[in-house]
């Protein structure tokens, strides 16, 4: 009897530990990464990893092909992938964040919400499927951000991202408009 529920004991705390989520399984960062996109005008920009240090430094870079590049650096904290700083290129400023750091990417089920450069932002996560193209991501945590002003939505931005893939959707919505695409992947590669 002893034996049957120590193997009951193992079992289940493998069960448990088996289903705890990891947050870089909808976050790949890995330097052989590559991922195309393309923006509501048409250009295509493309997101690569640079580097991985483990889930300490994860540097990505967005190049807009023919403008330049902006790097953005990632940390993971708390199953949380936290922005540290960006350097943006294009505009040539950086800009280094103190913690609390911004949550990019959480688990289902979180809300948070911070003030950047003078705006209100409420996120919340969730699960979700996407449909981009004719393609349909079924296992997704959408990301939705809203700019409030008191108790007016001035704009909702929902970004859905993949396991195993990361980002494939980014839509915006302002006020009462209609949902349009910002963003979305065309394709995504690795590179060995």
């Amino acid at each position: 009897m002893k034996k049957v529920l120590f193997i009951l004991l193992i079992f289940v705390s493998i069960s448990i530990f088996a289903d705890e989520e990891n947050i870089l399984d909808y976050f790949p960062c890995d330097r052989y990464y590559t991922w195309t996109y393309a923006n509501s005008r048409g250009i295509i920009v493309e997101r690569r990893g640079v580097t991985n240090n483990g889930p300490k430094d994860i540097i990505i870079e967005n190049q807009m092909v023919g403008s330049g590049s902006i790097f953005t650096i990632y940390n993971f904290i708390d199953n949380n992938v936290v922005i540290r700083g960006i350097q943006n290129n294009i505009i040539r400023t950086s800009r280094i964040y103190e913690s609390p750091y911004p949550i990019e990417l959480s688990l289902p089920g979180n809300e948070w919400q911070y003030t950047d450069r003078g705006d209100d932002l409420r996120l919340r996560t969730s699960r979700s499927s996407c449909n981009v193209d004719d393609t349909i991501y079924n296992d997704c945590i959408l990301v939705e951000e809203k700019i409030v002003n008191g108790n007016t939505t001035i704009r909702t931005k929902k970004s859905y991202y993949a396991r195993g893939i990361g980002l494939v959707l980014i839509t915006l919505q302002r006020g009462n408009e209609v949902e349009s695409i910002y963003i979305k992947l065309i394709k995504h590669t690795i590179n060995n």
